[in-house]
């Protein structure tokens, strides 16, 4: 998986975790604590960017307008798990069986649209970022979502618990050690 499907999956997950907050709390506090979030972020990224004055208040306005607008196309792509989800597969009648592989077919359908929004949304803000910004200051922009992941911790692979920054299983591949497969003769 590449870093924007990975920084994707992770909004998306942030995203639902937030709603379904959100939905046991009320609907005001999640609008509020949505926009103290954005209001952060907005001011540590123009921080970041080295903005001030008015400068740094018009790139907050379109920033939180741009994540908001980002926000709104996530949750249309919400998945609502259904009574046929929570099944066994085993439990399933032949044509329950059926409605849930084309449920989801369409699902897929849905996230792929929504992925093309997210993209054309993205290219709108770049496009009214780029009257103002400089090209470096769009690449933080615009990877934003891992960027202060990134400056913390010095990057998700050198620090993930699977074996550091050479990805799942450290140099050794698979699980490590001197595993020559154990399949036939090697």
């Amino acid at each position: 998986m590449n870093r924007k499907g990975i920084i994707l999956l992770v909004l998306g997950m942030l995203l639902s975790v937030t709603v379904v907050n959100a939905q046991r709390q009320g609907n005001g506090d999640f609008e509020k604590r949505v926009a103290e979030f954005l209001e952060r972020r907005a001011d540590r990224l123009a921080d970041d960017l080295g903005l001030e004055g008015e400068a740094k208040t018009s790139f907050k306005e379109t920033y939180k307008n741009f994540q908001q607008e980002l926000m709104a196309v996530m949750a249309a792509s919400r998945e609502q798990r259904t009574e046929l989800d929570r099944k066994k597969i085993d439990d399933l009648t032949d044509e329950e069986a059926t409605q849930r592989v084309k449920t989801m077919f369409d699902r897929k359908t849905e996230n792929i649209v929504n992925l093309y929004n997210r993209l054309e949304i993205e290219k709108k803000y770049y496009n009214e970022f780029a009257k103002t910004m400089t090209n470096k200051q769009l690449l933080k922009i615009f990877e934003q979502g891992t960027g202060f992941r990134n400056q913390r911790n010095g990057g998700y692979r050198q620090n993930n618990r699977f074996g550091g920054g050479q990805g799942f299983g450290g140099q050794q591949g698979g699980f490590g050690g001197d595993f020559d497969g154990g399949f036939g003769d090697n």
